[in-house]
């Protein structure tokens, strides 16, 4: 389940609902929401997977996995010859709630 309501409330049009969307997951860029009830419909509120983008990384390649770029993914970054650190050649990121890499 990506949204539950989490307080019913009363509005000037109506019964209303205080959303939240589940960790890693946003309406138009927001976690919370209002929905309302207006002859019996409810209105929308969709939350989507938090999308972190294309990372990039200095002096490294980026291998991003069919899944994508949406939280919880994870990408595999090689460093170029001669950049890595603590002779460290690869590492994993993940995409955050937050909508960054780790």
């Amino acid at each position: 389940n990506v949204a539950s309501i989490t307080r019913l409330i009363s509005s000037d049009r109506g019964p209303a609902g205080i959303v939240e969307c589940s960790d890693g997951f946003r309406a138009n860029g927001e976690k919370r929401g209002v929905i309302t009830c207006t002859n019996s419909l409810w209105s929308r509120f969709e939350c989507k997977a938090q999308e972190c983008g294309i990372p990039f990384v200095n002096n490294s390649d980026v291998h991003i996995p069919p899944r994508g770029t949406a939280f919880n993914s994870t990408a595999v970054v090689t460093c170029h010859a001669g950049s890595s650190t603590a002779n460290v050649q690869y590492g994993v990121i993940r995409c955050l709630d937050s909508g960054s890499w780790s």
